[in-house]
């Protein structure tokens, strides 16, 4: 059986978050939700991620500058 994939999903809104771990887990993806980009800097640095969501705006920086 292959392993669920990683899905890291990083968005400052806490509804937008829940909505989308809860849509993703029901997919059958293993999801790390995170709402600060500097915990999912540090997240990156510990586990490899098959893919990523972010918020364009995210607190301290953008989206595209985390990626």
């Amino acid at each position: 059986m292959t392993p669920a994939p990683a899905l890291l999903i990083v968005e400052s809104d806490r509804h937008r978050l829940d909505a989308m771990t809860r849509h993703f887990i029901r997919s059958g993806f293993h999801v790390t939700p995170l709402a600060h980009p500097r915990q999912a800097m540090a997240a990156c640095a510990r586990k490899h991620f098959d893919g990523a969501i972010m918020a364009r705006r995210l607190p301290e920086m953008r989206g595209p500058e985390l990626a």
